[in-house]
């Protein structure tokens, strides 16, 4: 008897513990589901090597003393292969810097000077499209004075060898990459004239003016640009008055390693 009641309380007990494990998982069921497998970790694709990276020039220094000389200094252009290195000025319009040099002083060749309606600072507070004038001799005269030196750009090689501008605000150094060449004319009573003055234009418009500077270039470059991009179009007269010749770069990314030189093809038909 006593055997039996011992027995009978060790299976007692045993009960009791299995329900009492029972209790600690709560009510859910055991998932039919199988254990899902690790996910994944994809590595980055490393950045592809540059061969010849270009070694970014540094112009604070100038853009400093250009703003000491003169308050309206905005910006800082330099552009190797040319004698393009000066000071970018800005005024309430178009007109004030025409004939003006950095000192305020009348000079026929007058100031590089930004688009009034373009906004300055960093690569983010800048216009979606940022139009720089200059003077040329009217001979499209590639060794001429300040912008005459854009008519070297109508030199396939050229391009190939030096197809960056480098402009500093005060706020950033940054490269555009030439992506175009344009001759064109801005008499718009022609059919054919080109219209490019508009510094922020919406969206819709702006990627109609990037196709147009594309089927216009003298030349054909791979360098996707699309609506979250901002361009600097350098614009200069030619010998004909209602003609114009304009070099437009896209901004490159900040840090991105370019190559010295690029690929370069001659747009057999480009657009007049």
């Amino acid at each position: 008897m006593k055997q039996f009641v011992t027995r009978l309380l060790l299976l007692m007990l045993a009960a009791g513990m299995v329900l009492s494990l029972a209790a600690c998982g709560g009510d859910k069921e055991p998932s039919s589901e199988p254990e899902s497998e690790p996910e994944e970790i994809v590595e980055p694709e490393p950045e592809p090597e540059v061969e010849n990276p270009i070694e970014l020039p540094t112009l604070k220094e100038k853009l400093n003393a250009g703003i000491k000389r003169n308050a309206d200094t905005v910006g800082w252009i330099y552009i190797p292969g040319t004698s393009i290195d000066d000071a970018v000025l800005q005024a309430a319009d178009n007109d004030y810097y025409l004939r003006l040099n950095e000192d305020k002083v009348y000079d026929i060749y007058g100031s590089y000077f930004m688009d009034y309606e373009c906004k300055q600072g960093d690569r983010n507070a800048l216009s979606r499209n940022n139009i720089l004038y200059g003077h040329s001799d009217l001979r499209d005269n590639k060794d001429g004075k300040d912008f005459s030196q854009l008519f070297r750009y109508l030199d396939e090689e050229f391009l190939e060898q030096y197809p960056y501008i480098f402009y500093s605000t005060r706020d950033e150094e940054m490269v555009f990459q030439i992506f175009s060449v344009v001759e064109c004319t801005v008499d718009y009573s022609k059919p054919n004239h080109f219209y490019y003055l508009t510094a922020d234009p919406p969206t819709t418009e702006f990627l109609a003016l990037i196709d147009e500077a594309k089927l216009r270039s003298n030349f054909i470059v791979d360098l996707p640009v699309g609506a979250s991009d901002k361009i600097l179009i350098l614009s200069t007269c030619k010998r004909a008055n209602d003609e114009r010749l304009l070099v437009i770069g896209k901004l490159m990314p900040a840090g991105q390693k370019l190559p010295s030189t690029i690929e370069v093809e001659v747009n057999p038909s480009p657009k007049r």
